[in-house]
């Protein structure tokens, strides 16, 4: 049997993209109520007969649908992109996020969104975040001493010394915290909030922070954590994306995801904050990674979903991933902060410049906390 494809206006002037297998006698009715529009295709079962066992080319498809009072649209194909003389030709191979990949973002808590992005823009992200953490290494350095009880070393020297008297377990990563706020040339990917906003099923999307991790050769693990644990956000709607600055293999510890753990309410409801603490959730939850990663890939998790990674062999290279994290605009401040004052001091650094500035129970409606979805004039990448 074979799947064969064809877009189809329907009665209202939807357009549906549907796959069509040969051997049904009917054409099945479409039901537009089942689809949600969030923005990507919709897809739609759609099966035919001719009464053999004969297989079908898409235009013998475009001509069935026609005769059964359809209008079948013709896709059009994309245009060679023409290489400037002396340079490598872009690839067009980004694409959109799917019915497939919202079902598995809202039941398992995450998705892999493969070649998402260009290779050359996956390209400039890279030089800008590491032009501005390489320029603020001593900050990311007295970030993680802060962290870990040791104060703050006054140069890069005495920063790394300090860590040097601590067990490398202990120190999962190097972080800085917003960096477009340091670079403005460093925009979010207009696919990006693209993506983040159909999964999310949101209308207007705000940014709540962009981050650069580096794990270096020894590093240690990072444990088990949720984002929306460590956010001072009253919402559900909230979705992490993280974008490997370079190709990622098992051996680089990219992110696992606990499958489900966003919708599980008892761990914490019965065990709070200790259930973050458990070392391995495998007998709970099905574990998954989307390793290996190349260039342009994109993986995505929900607010609630907990994650982590493997610690580093001492002879790995560094695994550099820059993320950015999106909630939706009807979000609001949570109560003060003796409601949530555990939030961990490395969290706390990356909301003090707003929090003051924004009320309690109040919509978040900040200039570091942008609106990036619909996409703003002139504000993209």
């Amino acid at each position: 049997m074979v799947l064969l494809s064809a877009f189809v206006q329907i009665p209202g002037g939807i357009l549906v993209r549907c796959g069509v297998s040969a051997r049904r006698k009917r054409v099945d009715p479409i039901c537009t109520s089942n689809f949600r529009n969030t923005g990507s295709d919709l897809e739609a079962p759609f099966t035919l007969d001719a009464g053999s066992d004969e297989d079908y080319s898409q235009e013998d498809v475009d001509s069935i649908l026609a005769n059964a009072g359809f209008t079948v649209a013709k896709q059009k194909p994309k245009k060679a992109v023409e290489p400037e003389s002396g340079k490598k030709p872009k690839i067009a191979r980004n694409r959109s996020v799917t019915n497939k990949d919202i079902i598995q973002f809202e039941r398992e808590g995450h998705v892999a969104c493969r070649d998402l992005l260009l290779e050359e823009q996956v390209e400039d992200l890279r030089e800008k975040t590491l032009k501005v953490f390489e320029d603020r290494l001593l900050e990311s350095y007295q970030q993680k001493c802060s962290v870990l009880g040791l104060g703050t070393p006054g140069t890069l020297a005495e920063a790394k010394e300090s860590l040097e008297t601590v067990d490398n377990d202990k120190i999962p990563f190097l972080q800085l915290f917003n960096l477009r706020k340091m670079n403005p040339s460093l925009l979010i990917p207009e696919q990006l909030a693209q993506a983040a906003a159909t999964l999310l099923g949101s209308k207007r999307l705000r940014v709540y922070q962009d981050s650069i991790f580096v794990k270096r050769g020894g590093d240690g693990p990072t444990l088990w954590h949720s984002d929306l644990n460590m956010a001072p956000l009253d919402t559900n709607r909230f979705v992490t994306a993280w974008i490997p600055l370079h190709p990622v293999t098992e051996e680089l510890a990219p992110l696992c995801f606990a499958t489900g753990s966003h919708t599980d309410f008892s761990g914490c409801y019965w065990k709070g904050r200790q259930f973050l603490r458990e070392e391995d959730l495998s007998s709970r939850y099905q574990v998954q990674s989307y390793s290996p990663l190349k260039i342009g890939d994109v993986t995505f998790h929900h607010g609630w979903t907990l994650h982590g990674t493997d610690g580093m062999d001492l002879t790995c290279d560094p695994r550099i991933a820059w993320t950015v994290s999106f909630f939706c605009e009807e979000s609001t401040r949570l109560l003060p902060e003796r409601f949530w004052s555990d939030i961990p001091t490395e969290d706390r650094m990356s909301y003090q410049r707003w929090i003051k500035e924004v009320k309690t129970s109040k919509p978040l409606n900040h200039p570091d906390l942008e609106v990036v979805f619909p996409v703003p004039k002139k504000k993209m990448g």
